[in-house]
């Protein structure tokens, strides 16, 4: 202990205090912080960074900001200036001239020193957002951003974050989580991430938040071993949800689900803000990225904690989430996230905006910028890029994002792994409607295939109502069988199709009848499914004639070949008229009768899937 004590009174106390405006602003160096009635942890680390964070509080949250300066130290090794708001009982004016004057000593630090990242502790009440303007002058806004905004390019910004502690002591829990998985990070070499979906994309569109996670996968950033997926499509429910929330095994998440003032939902289930704090630390604590909530700048007059407040300040959920905006256009529909499809199979997702800028965050941390403000920085760089070439992109959505926890933290390194591209099973039958959406009428057999180039031996299809977030059909299909799925009632689905160490695939169509009224039939359908082998046939020709494909038929009819003729029609083009024979059970047999073909006739043939290749 005295040996303790020793060490403790080593450091000295040096202490400015700068007035603006009737507040006192106090600012110490974390080497400048003398040890009080209160324990609180002094790290020895070396500084490995250059810049400072800064840390903005209430005196009243000063243990806090200790703990908080040594987590700085002791894992990131970034020096930190503790900056200390005597604010008071302050109306709201006077609030906003104690928020402009912390924003102009953060100014006057980053030119003295270079400042990293700004934290600040407490919720909106008790540390108020600043209004600031943008670039050009031309809008202002009153948003955290506004603290390391002082002009300039995007990338010039300090990353700011924020710990929405009402009070001392959930300031101090958080910090004390965050110490926790410094020291339990180590345990794996690398992590998964996690990516959990809102709605099951239940909605007449397809812009819903779980198609950015196609777009990962499509652009192969990370393969299946490195993104996991649980979401409506997935069959999630409440307890699934929460779990995950806690898991030992992730350690990041895109958790981009709509919420409100106190509750996540997501396809038919609801998580409110209390059953998160009511979570227990897990080793695995996630970061969440974005969960599609409108975080309330005057939300701290309230006592009920929004979920993405009740995610940080829980000992069980986030050690961060990404917050603001709002999700829906004037119509309901998400503007941020559009999908092309082919029958039914999604080919492209197009993100703008909020989801963009997340992708370029996401982008960022694959590419090796661990720390949260390296990613932020990147990706709000790449974000004006956008910005210059897309006049609907407006820097409001970067002014509109709010961090929840710290950006000084580093993310651990995630697994990274790539994948072949995997667009999903081959629609087989032909259907009413093949823009987007395909479309099949009620009481048909609805037939799809693997590719025939399929690197995969077989992938698991589960058909979801997108009505319901309900698995109706579920099979393993291997490159020799036809997946057959028919329902006598009008309604919507979705093949959910995830091959054995391969991307997951989305694909969609509907089911319509005269009884058709938007899939909302109180009339419990009748469904079936199942799988048939596939059979073989041998080609011998193909032409864009119909006269000249029917007299080849009957050439070979005269020959003694069971021959017939398969339209076949590719997206966008003119039809093809093939000449076949034959329905094989096997490709050997096929071959047998292909060689048998080409011998007799002197003529070129080859082998095609029957029903599948048309």
């Amino acid at each position: 202990m005295k040996r303790l004590s020793a060490l403790l009174c080593s450091f000295f106390c040096l202490c400015a205090v700068i007035s603006f405006g009737g507040c006192k602003l106090n600012l110490q160096s974390q080497e400048d912080i003398k040890p009080v009635e209160s324990a609180v942890k002094v790290s020895s680390a070396p500084f490995r960074e250059k810049k400072k964070s800064v840390i903005v509080f209430r005196p009243e949250f000063k243990q806090a900001a200790r703990y908080f300066s040594y987590l700085h130290r002791q894992y990131e090794g970034v020096d930190s200036l503790l900056l200390s708001v005597h604010a008071g009982n302050s109306t709201q004016s006077e609030l906003e001239k104690i928020a402009d004057d912390i924003r102009l000593k953060i100014k006057e630090l980053d030119k003295k020193y270079g400042v990293l990242t700004v934290l600040l502790l407490g919720d909106f009440k008790l540390i108020p957002a600043v209004k600031y303007n943008a670039a050009d002058n031309s809008t202002s806004y009153i948003a955290d951003a506004g603290y390391g905004y002082f002009g300039g390019s995007p990338e010039s910004a300090i990353s700011v974050g924020r710990i929405p502690a009402k009070n001392p002591e959930q300031a101090f829990a958080v910090a004390e989580k965050f110490d926790s998985w410094y020291g339990d990070r180590d345990y794996r070499p690398a992590w998964p991430v996690v990516f959990m979906g809102g709605e099951g994309l239940s909605g007449q569109g397809l812009h819903d938040s779980e198609l950015i996670f196609f777009r990962l996968q499509e652009e192969g950033m990370a393969g299946p071993e490195a993104i996991r997926y649980l979401g409506g499509v997935g069959g999630c429910n409440e307890e699934r949800f929460l779990k995950s929330l806690s898991w030992d095994d992730a350690a990041i998440q895109w958790l981009m689900v709509p919420g409100s003032d106190g509750t996540l939902k997501f396809g038919n289930s609801f998580v409110n803000s209390t059953d998160i704090m009511s979570l227990e630390y897990k080793p695995g604590l996630p970061i969440v990225l974005d969960p599609y909530c409108h975080l309330n700048l005057n939300k701290g007059d309230k006592d009920q904690l929004s979920t993405p407040e009740a995610m940080l300040l829980s000992p069980g959920a986030a050690l961060g989430v990404m917050v603001g905006g709002n999700p829906v256009n004037e119509s309901g529909d998400n503007e941020n996230i559009k999908a092309e499809l082919d029958k039914g199979t999604l080919l492209r997702v197009d993100l703008s905006g909020r989801s963009l800028f997340m992708l370029e965050f996401h982008r960022a941390y694959f590419s090796g910028k661990l720390r949260i403000s390296d990613a932020l920085t990147e990706a709000r760089s790449q974000y004006a890029g956008y910005e210059e070439k897309q006049e609907h992109l407006k820097s409001d959505i970067l002014a509109d994002f709010v961090f929840l926890g710290d950006p000084t933290m580093s993310m651990p390194m995630a697994v990274r792994t790539e994948s072949p591209v995997y667009r999903g099973l081959k629609s087989v039958s032909r259907c009413m409607s093949a823009n987007d959406i395909a479309t099949y009428p009620a009481n048909s057999t609805i037939t799809f295939a693997m590719p025939d180039n399929s690197i995969y031996s077989s992938v698991l299809v589960r058909v979801v109502d997108r009505n319901t977030g309900r698995t109706v059909a579920e099979n393993t299909v291997g490159r020799e069988d036809l997946f057959n799925f028919s329902t006598d009632t009008p309604g919507r689905f979705m093949f959910y199709s995830h091959p054995v160490d391969g991307p997951l695939a989305w694909q969609f169509f509907d089911v319509r009848g005269k009884a058709y009224a938007g899939g909302n039939s109180t009339v419990k359908p009748i469904i079936k499914s199942g799988l048939e082998p596939i059979k073989y046939s041998v080609q011998v020709s193909s032409n864009r004639i119909m006269s000249s494909a029917v007299s080849m038929r009957k050439r070979l009819e005269k020959k003694g070949y069971p021959a017939y003729v398969v339209t076949s029609v590719k997206r966008g083009g003119k039809p093809w008229y093939c000449v076949r024979f034959g329905e094989y059970e096997s490709i050997y047999k096929a071959q047998a009768a292909s060689s048998g073909y080409e011998k007799t006739e002197k003529a070129d043939a080859k082998i095609v899937r029957c029903k599948i290749d048309n």
